[in-house]
């Protein structure tokens, strides 16, 4: 009888193996849920925004993934603590494709399609409100990983941050800022994250009431506003002024445009004291270009050639004109890139961010730290050397989905936590130093499956026993 029940068990065992080792060859991915977490573009941080560097907690992104082993079209997901983003839906599996995820904020339930129509707020005076008018959208490829993907999304509207100042009114705060004459919606490629382009009516938006920086900000659609357009309202102790733009104003996607107002007690019409154009978040709001000298850089500073390449000669003064220069000059063609002499000592945070046209370019030796978003969308950049000085590398090529090879030099200690995520086409990584360089678990996310890592003959022991370089393909010559 006790022989008889072992029996019973242990094919009761066996088939229970059994059964799971089938399941598990069938159906490998089966319980694998895909995970996901959010950023926005990395910039500096301003005391105009409500949300800068990651999307308000409690928040909600529309989510679309491709690949997955079941339909997973526009659902709710809660941005948490730390960017981590919560499935609201059913949970979402892994099969062994490469999945695409396109994101974006605020979620709308009714966004099943791809192009769709949205509205900035006419009252961007409370936190809600101005959350709701910023469109933010993230798209990003990445086969099987145990880990989350990252989603780094962007600003797709513009912004414009107002300051104000006056020399013979005494006190500033409690105005009411409103930006005039801007159409209000747009039609947006949910699929391809294009910069939207205005559509509809115009529309006063209330900006806020001014406090003691006397500063005030709203989210626009971008857009061309005419010459002659009143274009800023002002409404301070019962009176009303305004500023009228002397000449057409383009408000770009993803850029904040800054005015610096001068309100004086016995006019109605502002004058300007400064207009500039920088990233979305920029430090003091003090921009990063003059807009109107973006056609007046000095002749030997920048050439064309016959080949409709250009290069542009950058010390560390120059550095301050930034990407808004870059992508005026680029609009229309592509192009290499040469900075030449100077002391350009870091390519700056978001520098050349969404310059897609550039496909080349060629850094100088005095240059040590490549910072986070540097390089940060440029879809076309195919040819890149990292100087020999350089000793770290941020967050620097994320999505530079053409390039497919680069050398890492032997002085370089560090490469941040995304530094190549979404570099889609990297298959080769030449790095030159001895000492295997601190990297992380996202270094490398979402590169191509056939990237090789190319170490010194004599120290890829050290890198195969290293943190995360024991996870990818190392090789020697």
């Amino acid at each position: 009888m006790k022989k008889s029940k072992l029996s019973v068990w242990a094919f009761i065992a066996l088939a229970i193996i059994t059964s799971c080792s089938n399941d598990s060859e069938e159906f490998p991915r089966r319980e694998r849920t895909i995970k996901l977490t959010s950023e926005i573009t990395p910039t500096r941080v301003t005391s105009l925004d409500y949300q800068s560097t990651q999307i308000v907690e409690g928040q909600q992104v529309g989510v679309t993934i491709t690949g997955a082993r079941d339909q997973h079209r526009n659902v709710a997901w809660s941005v948490g603590t730390d960017g981590r983003l919560s499935n609201t839906g059913t949970p979402v599996y892994w099969t062994d494709e490469e999945i695409t995820v396109t994101a974006y904020h605020p979620y709308n339930p009714a966004w099943a399609g791809t192009s769709h129509d949205f509205s900035v707020s006419t009252d961007q005076s409370d936190e809600e409100s101005y959350r709701n008018s910023d469109l933010l959208w993230a798209k990003r490829s990445s086969s099987v990983t145990d880990g989350a993907i990252p989603l780094l999304f962007s600003h797709k509207l513009a912004k414009i941050n107002i300051t104000l100042r006056s020399d013979d009114i005494k006190e500033l705060s409690g105005a009411i800022v409103s930006i005039c004459g801007t159409c209000i919606g747009t039609r947006f490629d949910l699929s391809g994250g294009t910069a939207p382009t205005a559509t509809g009516n115009t529309a006063d938006i209330v900006a806020g009431t001014t406090g003691t920086s006397c500063t005030a900000a709203a989210i626009v659609v971008p857009q061309t506003v005419a010459a002659g357009t009143k274009f800023i309202k002002v409404e301070h102790n019962g009176k009303t002024f305004n500023y009228t733009l002397p000449a057409n104003k383009v408000l770009r996607s993803g850029y904040a445009h800054n005015y610096t107002l001068m309100i004086y007690e016995n006019k109605t019409e502002i004058e300007l004291d400064a207009d500039n154009i920088s990233d979305w978040e920029d430090e003091n709001n003090s921009g990063t270009a003059e807009e109107e000298e973006v056609a007046t850089i000095p002749n030997d500073q920048i050439w064309y050639t016959t080949n409709n390449d250009m290069a542009i000669s950058l010390s560390n003064t120059m550095n301050s004109y930034g990407n808004t220069v870059v992508e005026h000059l680029f609009e229309d063609g592509q192009g290499v890139i040469t900075f030449n002499g100077g002391d350009l000592k870091s390519v700056g945070n978001s520098f050349f961010t969404g310059c897609a046209t550039i496909t080349g370019i060629i850094l100088p030796g005095c240059v040590t730290h490549l910072e986070s978003g540097a390089f940060y969308g440029c879809t076309s950049l195919a040819s890149i050397n990292i100087p020999d000085n350089v000793t770290r590398i941020d967050a620097a090529f994320v999505n530079c989905s053409a390039l497919t090879n680069i050398s890492i030099p032997n002085k370089v200690t560090q490469i941040d936590d995304f530094a190549f995520s979404g570099c889609t086409s990297l298959k080769r990584v030449d790095v030159k130093a001895t000492n295997p360089p601190t990297i992380f678990s996202g270094t490398f996310q979402g590169c191509s499956n056939e990237l090789k890592i190319y170490v010194p003959a004599g120290s890829i022991a050290a890198y195969r026993a290293a943190d995360y370089w024991k996870e990818l393909l190392l090789m020697t010559e």
